[in-house]
């Protein structure tokens, strides 16, 4: 299992480190099933031999900085034991992992495998690369895994579509290969790897006890349609993988529908609202587009409506449940949730979403990791570092409205409550104050009442 095969079990551990010295040991919010609180001065792996560190350099015009994992803690007595280390380099021109083992005071370059069919440099589509990232904001991770064998390199969330070196360093044991007695691995001490030390110029910000595996699902269904092919796929996830917060919001809003008995016709009297000079949505639009904070990237408009639904208690940044309408063409701009937990609903329509590793100021934010398009009925999520970065967008091809409920929760454990979404501005991050645009109550029983008059001067309704 990795950290997003079983999304809800497993807690980051956040810690910082400036010149070698500790600045603050903090615990980030926590994802539920959280791991015992760490001494981040110990410098220790959560497990042997595995786990992945998530860093900043704050200084992009260093020509080098170093990661390495050991296994004999410097600050131990070794007893004799020979310290076998990797680490991971990165430059101006790339980055790499060596080793050095059995006393060798040589690093050396790993000798990858000949049946391995995977690159160990991956060329992403976003542009990114293996280099010192010109954004000094870049996050980076490296994860060891020994389990299955794997040295991973990558920017942004930690998550395989992020990565930008994969070295498969051994073969795995298998049932076929157990009793051939010219199979051998060269590189077991990595199982051992218990303790890191980082070059000058590094900040780790998080530590978590899993390496990267998998990419995570965007798609949530219930228990009940998760099939065996699915989970050998890894195409979807259950809401009982997600978080508790998670859990929680997807139980209140899995069985929203817009159409109600009450106003059969409610999804319909809202594209009427928008499309009409004098409606209630009409008029919102018509003031959005001249107030707007978003920039108008030219292809899309980046305007939705934000209806709310009840109140805000602190616990979410801003209302907790919101209706967004998405005329066709319109869209989000690139931004994060400020590492809330969330879960987003299609009501009407379908929803394009397109995720990024992290903001993208100094990349091009046209070129997203990943896209997927969500229908009606059809769910996501997103969690503290888990499909944080992200668009939303209704094609301007499409002809129906989009309508989705968003629901927004802190962590249980998060006492920073950080109340704005971060967005993309011509390379420079602005914060959005997530304000309502109208009260759900009160926007449903202006639809109406314009819907009403609607049918009532239909002349087919007239005497």
């Amino acid at each position: 299992m990795s950290n997003h095969d079983s999304i809800g079990g497993h807690s980051p551990i956040k810690v910082s480190y400036r010149n070698n010295n500790i600045i603050t040991p903090q615990a980030v919010p926590p994802l539920p099933g959280s791991n015992a609180p760490v001494d981040p001065s110990d410098r220790q792996l959560l497990i042997e031999g595995q786990g992945t560190l998530m860093f900043s350099i704050p200084d992009t015009s260093q020509k080098e900085v170093v990661i390495t994992f050991s296994t004999v803690h410097p600050l131990q007595d070794a007893h004799g034991q020979k310290d076998n280390q990797v680490r991971l380099v990165i430059n101006q021109e790339g980055a790499n992992f060596q080793y050095k083992k059995d006393g060798s005071n040589e690093w050396q370059e790993f000798k990858l495998k000949n049946d391995d069919t995977e690159p160990k440099i991956i060329q992403p589509n976003d542009g990114y690369e293996a280099s010192i990232d010109r954004d000094k904001d870049c996050l980076y991770w490296v994860s060891i895994d020994s389990l299955n064998k794997r040295l991973r390199y990558g920017k942004g969330e930690m998550r395989l579509s992020t990565r930008l070196l994969d070295y498969k360093y051994d073969l795995p044991l298998t049932l076929f290969r157990k009793d051939d007695k010219n199979f051998k691995q060269d590189y077991n001490f990595i199982n051992d790897l218990k303790s890191f030390e980082i070059s000058e110029g590094i900040n780790i910000n998080t530590q978590w006890k899993d390496p990267i595996i998998t990419e995570p699902p965007v798609l949530v269904v219930r228990p009940s349609t998760f099939t065996m092919e699915a989970a050998a796929m890894g195409s979807e996830t259950t809401v009982t993988s997600l978080s508790k917060e998670c859990q929680v919001l997807y139980g209140n809003v899995a069985d929203f529908q817009l159409n109600t008995p009450d106003f059969p016709d409610f999804e319909q009297a809202i594209e009427y609202s928008l499309r009409t000079p004098g409606c209630i949505g009409h008029e919102i639009l018509t003031v959005k587009r001249r107030i707007s904070e978003f920039p108008d990237t030219g292809e899309y408009k980046e305007l939705y409506l934000r209806i709310t639904l009840g109140y805000s208690q602190g616990e979410s940044p801003g209302i907790p449940y919101v209706m967004e309408i998405w005329p066709a063409g319109c869209a989000s701009p690139v931004h994060n949730h400020g590492h809330t937990h969330a879960i987003i609903k299609v009501l009407r329509g379908k929803i394009d979403v397109d995720l990024y590793r992290q903001l993208p100021l100094e990349h091009d934010e046209d070129k997203p990791l990943k896209s997927a398009t969500f229908n009606a009925d059809e769910v996501t999520y997103l969690m503290p570092q888990v499909n944080q970065f992200h668009r939303l967008k209704n094609n301007k091809e499409h002809s129906d409205t989009c309508i989705t409920i968003q629901c927004y929760s802190y962590s249980q454990n998060d006492d920073d409550h950080y109340a704005y979404f971060d967005y993309v501005d011509h390379n420079h991050v602005d914060h959005f104050d997530p304000i309502s645009d109208y009260h759900f109550l009160d926007f449903k029983a202006k639809v109406k009442k314009e819907w009403d008059a609607y049918l009532r001067e239909r002349f087919w309704m007239k005497d």
